[in-house]
Formats: C-alpha cells, sequence, structure tokens
C-alpha cells in the first residue's frame, strides 16, 4: 500500500511537534493518522487512518516513518526558533 501524508500547520500543534521530537511511538501513531490521504489528497476520517497505520507491516514502517519525516522537515526546521531549540 502506498502512504501519503499531507503535513498541514492548521491541522498540527506545537505539541504534536514536540511528540515528535520525543519520539512518542503513541502519539506518533495519533499525528500520522492526522496526516494520511487518500490518493485524490482528502484526509481519511482520523478512525479509519489509525487502522490503517496500525497495520502497516514492521518492515515498511521505518519507510513509511521517514517518508512522514520528510515532509514535516521544512515545517519543524521552520518552526524552531535560530537562536534556540540546539542550533
Amino acid at each position: 500500500m502506498d502512504y501519503n501524508f499531507k503535513v498541514d500547520t492548521k491541522r498540527l500543534t506545537l505539541g504534536d511537534l514536540i511528540a515528535l521530537e520525543n519520539q512518542k511511538m503513541s502519539e506518533m501513531v495519533k499525528i500520522l493518522a492526522r496526516c494520511l490521504t487518500n490518493e485524490k489528497g482528502e484526509y481519511y476520517e482520523f478512525d479509519a487512518a489509525h487502522e490503517i497505520i496500525l497495520a502497516i507491516p514492521l518492515d515498511e514502517f521505518k519507510g513509511v516513518a521517514d517518508q512522514f519525516g520528510e515532509s514535516m522537515k521544512e515545517i519543524k526546521e521552520g518552526a524552531i526558533p535560530p537562536t534556540g531549540g540546539g542550533k
């Protein structure tokens, strides 16, 4: 299965960004589910997306996480102030 993510700063929160930085798996699954889209680029209903994310085979998960990480890269870099966050 192909997994498509659309990262929207109106959809994600600062709490989501912190959870991702802290690598909390349960929170990451929720965030992935909120950003998962179908082939038309439309968001899935949360419960359906959550089931899809939880069903990802472990041998595919690293690739899915990497794909989502690339989607988040620009947002994360823009969200951390240049004088804070260890930069």
